[in-house]
């Protein structure tokens, strides 16, 4: 669970921002999503994967926030940064692209 939570953490940052932004709840957030308080604090608690929202859901999520659903992705950990770039290269940490030998 702490690998989920670690690995979605700025979406789960971003979502308490923008309900906090808006004088909403998870609880109004969840009826929007139509998902329940339960499902969604289990989503925001690291108990479930985003990956496992249903897309149509996840595409009002972004709505939501804001933010296209590739970005919600890439917030939520579905996509990593070394997914954009081709197998033979990897992001190393001071953000720059180097080339991963045979």
């Amino acid at each position: 669970m702490k690998q989920q939570i670690k690995k979605s953490q700025k979406l789960i940052n971003l979502i308490r921002s923008e309900v906090a932004n808006r004088g909403e709840s998870l609880v109004d957030l969840a009826k929007y999503l139509d998902i329940s308080y339960i499902h969604m604090t289990s989503l925001t608690g690291g108990a479930r994967d985003w990956a496992g929202l249903k897309q149509h859901k996840q595409r009002r999520l972004a709505a939501y926030l804001g933010i296209s659903l590739v970005e919600l992705y890439r917030l939520s950990g579905i996509l990593l940064e070394n997914d954009f770039y081709p197998a033979a290269f990897q992001l190393n940490r001071a953000g720059n692209m180097q080339f991963l030998p045979a």
